[in-house]
């Protein structure tokens, strides 16, 4: 990678992890974690579909990547395992969110 591409990577990466840190403080307030515990405001059928909606977009776009995908999951690889890779590999960041979704609907349907 070019100099310019690894500073619009390092870039994208710190950004992304700033809006982690920002979504993780939001969740401990009396937001999504609320008051009545950790599934009372977490919107888990909500994401569970928007998982499922992502795992569906990539058997029609990208089945290539999906088959992958779930060879990965399969063998052990976390959802944010996919998201960093996908990210560092890509730089894509609306492709590694989908991956990371994708790869989340796998491991709960598995469960």
């Amino acid at each position: 990678m070019d100099r310019y591409g690894g500073v619009i990577m390092r870039k994208a990466l710190r950004e992304f992890h700033e809006g982690e840190v920002e979504a993780a403080a939001i969740n401990t307030k009396d937001g999504l974690m609320g008051r009545g515990g950790a599934r009372a405001g977490t919107m888990l059928t909500l994401r569970d579909a928007l998982d499922k909606e992502s795992y569906e977009w990539m058997s029609g776009a990208v089945p290539e990547v999906l088959d992958a995908l779930e060879r990965e999951v399969a063998g052990g690889r976390t959802p944010e395992q996919v998201k960093l890779f996908v990210l560092k590999h890509t730089g894509r960041l609306e492709l590694a969110l989908r991956c990371e979704q994708a790869a989340r609907h796998l491991v709960n349907a598995a469960a």
